[in-house]
C-alpha cells in the first residue's frame, strides 16, 4: 500500500504557497483532490475579487463600461471557494480584509497540511505590474511578452534593462 501522508513522504519541511485569483483558481479545482489525498502541504491564497477582475479591467480599458461574463452582475458567478476547499477535504481560512494582513497570512501558513485561504480583496483594485496587450497604430492588438509588464517602460529604458534579447512583438 502506498504511503500518502506528506510526513511519511518527507514533505513536512517543504513550504509551497500558491497565489491565484478566484476566477483562475476555478480552472483547476479538481486538483484539490490530489492535494488532499497526498496531503501535500500547499497553502493556497485565493484573491477573491468576485470573478474575473483582469477581464473586467480589460473590457473597461478597451470598451468602456460595457462588460460581459466577468462577475455576477454580468452573468458569471463563482461559488463559495471555502466550501469548495472543504468539500475536497482541505482546511480553509478566510482573510476578510487587509487590516492585520501580516498576522493573518502567518496564521494560515502555520496551519498543518494543505489549506485554502479565501482572501477578500477590493474587486476592481488596480494590480500592477501585470500582463497587458498593446494596441498598435493600425488598431490591431499584440500581446506583450512576459518580461514587458504594464505599466510599460519607455522602449529605450526597457531595452537598457534587458539581460536577454526581448521577444519580437
Amino acid at each position: 500500500m502506498a504511503e500518502t501522508n506528506s510526513a511519511k513522504n518527507g514533505l513536512e519541511h517543504i513550504r509551497a504557497v500558491a497565489v491565484d485569483g478566484d476566477g483562475g483558481f476555478m480552472f483547476n479545482i479538481q486538483e484539490l483532490e490530489t492535494i488532499h489525498r497526498l496531503q501535500l502541504p500547499i497553502k493556497f491564497f485565493v484573491l477573491n475579487n468576485n470573478g474575473y477582475s483582469s477581464i473586467r479591467a480589460s473590457q473597461a480599458a478597451y470598451f468602456g463600461k460595457a462588460s460581459i461574463g466577468c462577475d455576477e452582475v454580468t452573468g458569471l458567478t463563482v461559488p463559495d471557494l471555502s466550501r469548495i476547499g472543504a468539500a475536497y477535504g482541505l482546511k480553509t481560512a478566510i482573510i476578510e480584509d487587509q487590516t492585520n494582513l501580516r498576522e493573518e497570512v502567518r496564521r494560515v501558513l502555520a496551519m498543518e497540511g494543505p489549506v485554502q485561504c479565501d482572501v477578500r480583496v477590493i474587486p476592481d483594485e488596480v494590480r500592477e505590474p501585470r500582463l497587458s496587450s498593446h494596441q498598435k497604430a493600425d488598431g490591431s492588438f499584440v500581446s506583450k511578452p512576459l518580461e514587458d509588464l504594464f505599466p510599460f517602460l519607455p522602449l529605450d529604458e526597457f531595452l537598457a534593462n534587458m539581460i536577454v534579447k526581448p521577444l519580437p512583438e
